[in-house]
């Protein structure tokens, strides 16, 4: 990590992230990949892991698989529960979500805006 690595160098240092999670899927998935990897996530591993389940739920509401109609069907999502926090698309295939303004104080990330 960037405190371990950098220690009081870091403090100061200031960063937008994707917003903080604590829904049930989000503790689920974190659990499950310790289980199966016996470590913790990694960088956007509950990014991918909501991308995979997305593109599973639009095919599985398919009854013709037509790939050309999977992004349309992707953008039309809304308020999305992932491991990585509600997101919804809009109609360009954006994907909107909240973020975090982080902040390392006396070696600590600490939330400064949600």
């Amino acid at each position: 990590s960037v405190i371990k690595n950098a220690g009081e160098a870091a403090n100061g240092a200031t960063y937008i992230t994707f917003a903080t999670n604590d829904s049930e899927t989000a503790k689920n998935f974190e659990e499950a990949y310790k289980k199966r990897y016996t470590d913790d996530p990694k960088v956007f591993a509950a990014e991918a892991y909501d991308a995979v389940n997305l593109i599973y739920k639009v095919l599985g509401e398919m009854t013709v698989i037509n790939k050309s109609e999977i992004p349309q069907k992707l953008y039309e999502i809304e308020n999305y529960q992932g491991a990585c926090g509600i997101l919804s698309f809009n109609s360009k295939g954006d994907v909107i979500k909240p973020l975090s303004i982080k902040q390392i104080t006396d070696e600590k990330i600490i939330l400064v805006n949600y």
